[in-house]
């Protein structure tokens, strides 16, 4: 197991390079959460960041496990994992080379266009 200091990304400070702002695509990339088959909790995803909010202020949309961001928004620009919930991806294109960790805050989190990850929510 890789030490938890390496992967262990607290939501409070995580932002992907490259956030996208008011769900301006960059290129053909934009930003998708995919919430994974497995998962236990919905994600909480949003359109249209705003930095004066500190939350996205468009749609917004519960998905449940076995959903993505791209069923009901061109470009999500953040998401929230409530307290207690957990979640991890593979960070490197989606590979399974090594994973990624978050831990649900309850707060709002700006994703950028990259950020195109499957998260697999679990309680922690």
């Amino acid at each position: 197991m890789i030490s938890g200091a390496l992967v262990v990304a607290a939501l409070a400070g995580l932002q992907v390079p490259g956030a996208a702002q008011a769900s301006d695509c960059r290129w053909i990339f934009c930003g998708t959460v995919k919430n994974a088959s497995t998962s236990q909790f919905s994600i909480l995803v949003g359109a249209n960041w705003s930095t004066s909010a500190g939350r996205p202020t468009g749609v917004t949309s519960t998905l449940r496990p076995g959903q993505s961001s791209r069923d009901s928004m061109k470009d999500a620009d953040g998401y929230l994992l409530a307290r207690g919930v957990c979640a991890w991806f593979y960070g490197a294109g989606g590979t399974t080379q090594a994973r990624n960790y978050l831990k649900g805050d309850g707060g709002w989190h700006k994703i950028g266009d990259d950020f195109a990850f499957t998260l697999n929510t679990y309680k922690c």
